[in-house]
């Protein structure tokens, strides 16, 4: 699950779409949240949320806090994004992140065989 996105953006689904409508944004947007689901369950963010709310006993707080915390992390991510855009091909981006998001994969993946700590 880790490396299929990865792989799939290296093997010619590079290639911007030419046509942007309404329709073609839902979809995106709804496999974006469909994948995230999954992919981010029980991430260390997540632990982190239910651990604070748990804590702190204001669960009203700490969500409003974690959204904030999200829109923020998105924002700044949409910014550096289309600063980038402007700079450099997105074939570029797309392969750039994908080796990197590959490279990570090994490295967990061998730490979690050797037992090797990583950080």
């Amino acid at each position: 699950m880790f490396f299929t996105p990865q792989v799939r953006a290296l093997g010619g689904t590079l290639n911007k779409p030419t046509a942007k409508s309404f329709g073609h944004g839902f979809a995106t947007s709804y496999r974006f949240i469909r994948h995230y689901r999954v992919a981010e369950l029980g991430d260390k963010t997540q632990l982190s949320v239910i651990a604070l709310a748990a804590e702190y006993d204001a669960p009203l707080t700490v969500f409003i806090g974690v959204m904030l915390a999200l829109a923020l992390v998105t924002a700044i991510g949409i910014a550096v994004g289309t600063i980038i855009s402007r700079y450099i091909p997105m074939k570029y981006v797309k392969i750039g992140s994908s080796i990197v998001f590959m490279v990570f994969g090994v490295l967990f993946l061998w730490a979690a065989v050797t037992g090797m700590k990583l950080l």
